[in-house]
């Protein structure tokens, strides 16, 4: 079974830029596409007309939140298990005639103060086999943070990883420089992170699986 897993922070979405994001990685024959900050500074998601017109370009399901947005291929079953009350996170069953896991697609607040809150609150994952996907908004680890001013630099979140996915998987961790996925660029300073993750239970990985990090700019 091929798993291709696309996790992608919108930085805001609306019909013409999702629509973009289905052609653009269609080709790679996604089993779920995890988009996250969708709705965030959105009153109104997606009209219904505007859903009935994706489904004309995803076949599968599609689960919409304030914040999240997940497409599962139309080649597997799946069905909404749970999403949090502030709608940052959302688990989803997956299944095939061959193979069931769980998925989990997170967007945590980009505010430091709200980002520790939500991390202290997390809700327990479901039981393995999971795959966890999202825009954590926080690095965990010394070498997925660079800034050019110490003055502005707050610590790793390292206790984030063994508290709350002590089983999982960072594929992208087994590079000796895994890739950085957000970046800032002042007058003063500048600054760059690695924040985002796909994170795998240890059974759904096979010798051939790897992690890799497009830019991609997605047109509106």
């Amino acid at each position: 079974m091929i798993m291709n897993i696309i996790s992608l922070n919108t930085a805001g979405l609306n019909y013409n830029k999702l629509s973009s994001i289905i052609h653009t990685f269609k080709s790679f024959h996604p089993i779920a596409i995890c988009l996250q900050e969708t709705f965030t500074s959105s009153s109104f998601p997606l009209s219904s007309f505007e859903q009935s017109r994706l489904s004309q370009l995803w076949t599968g399901q599609i689960y919409f939140s304030k914040h999240l947005v997940t497409l599962i291929s139309h080649n597997f079953k799946s069905t909404l298990i749970f999403i949090s009350s502030d709608q940052r996170i959302m688990d989803i069953t997956i299944s095939s005639s061959s193979s069931s896991f769980n998925l989990r697609n997170i967007y945590a607040p980009a505010d430091f103060s709200l980002n520790r809150s939500f991390w202290h609150s997390f809700p327990s994952i479901p039981s393995s086999p999971i795959i966890v996907a999202g825009d954590f908004n926080t690095a965990v680890s010394l070498r997925d943070r660079w800034n050019s001013n110490s003055n502005t630099f707050h610590s790793p979140f390292s206790s984030l990883m063994p508290t709350h996915f002590p089983n999982l998987v960072d594929l992208a961790s087994s590079s000796q420089y895994p890739k950085f996925t957000f970046f800032r660029n002042y007058s003063s300073y500048s600054s760059k992170s690695r924040i985002d993750f796909i994170l795998l239970s240890p059974s759904l990985i096979k010798p051939t699986h790897s992690s890799f990090t497009l830019f991609q700019i997605i047109e509106q």
